[in-house]
């Protein structure tokens, strides 16, 4: 960081946090710019909140830095905020690493290719919202400041430089679907949307069809991944009663 004084405050505080769970370890901190400062060879890169203070030039620049870092089996996280802007920023940078051929997406994505879908309409853009409780003085901090203290909004990428052999979110057939958006539960049907090979799809399946085999349909929220052994038909994924699904739970509740 370029704030000495911020550094110190991250120094003590996991100084401090590492004294109360009984761990040692080595902490480093640089007084540095971002956008020029070395990447040493790594294992895991982190970037949080920090690319959309970047111009987009820099930012790719940065990211490949990154990622040129990484050991073979290394892999880089970025993380922004979940804003319209920010959030679009990512898939354009997402977007560039691909088509450069820079790196692969390991997450979230179940799309391997580019153009991003959230990209197609300026409406549009995917991020995470995770629920979480948070620890006493935490939410007495955003009681304080009217801040949100139900729920956890970012958007984020897993990058890696070489692909995984078996991707976490991959399926046979392209039929793994992440979901972008809530439930859209309507009369006689249940609807979500989804992001897979084919772009951005509806998954439908209307109330009669409701069955056990395709019962985790109804736990789905955003950020998982359903396995649906159907294909795109008129636009749309339709889930029957024998249609099988299968959730990779990825936003599952959990403590700040």
């Amino acid at each position: 960081d370029r704030d000495a004084a911020a550094l110190a405050i991250a120094r003590a505080a996991l100084a401090a946090l590492a004294q109360a769970w009984g761990q040692g370890g080595r902490l480093t901190t640089t007084v540095d710019d971002l956008a020029r400062a070395p990447v040493p060879r790594a294992e895991l890169v982190v970037i949080g909140s920090a690319l959309n203070e970047l111009a987009p030039a820099t930012r790719l620049a940065v990211v490949e830095r990154a990622l040129a870092a990484l050991v073979d089996d290394g892999a880089l996280i970025v993380i922004e905020p979940a804003l319209r802007d920010t959030a679009r920023a990512l898939h354009e940078l997402r977007d560039a690493v691909l088509t450069r051929g820079r790196g692969h997406v390991v997450l979230p994505c179940t799309r391997a290719e580019s153009p991003c879908p959230a990209l197609a309409a300026p409406e549009d853009w995917c991020h995470e919202d995770r629920p979480l409780r948070l620890p006493p003085r935490t939410a007495e901090l955003a009681r304080l400041t009217h801040l949100r203290d139900g729920g956890m909004k970012f958007s984020y990428l897993v990058l890696r430089r070489a692909p995984l052999a078996s991707p976490p979110a991959a399926a046979p057939g392209g039929h793994a679907w992440r979901i972008v958006g809530a439930p859209r539960p309507a009369k006689g049907k249940l609807e979500l949307l989804g992001c897979g090979a084919a772009g951005w799809v509806p998954l439908r399946r209307l109330r009669r069809h409701r069955a056990d085999v395709n019962r985790a349909l109804d736990e789905a929220v955003r950020g998982d991944v359903l396995h649906i052994a159907a294909p795109v038909e008129e636009g749309r994924v339709e889930i029957a009663s024998e249609t099988p699904v299968t959730r990779w739970a990825v936003a599952a509740a959990d403590d700040a």
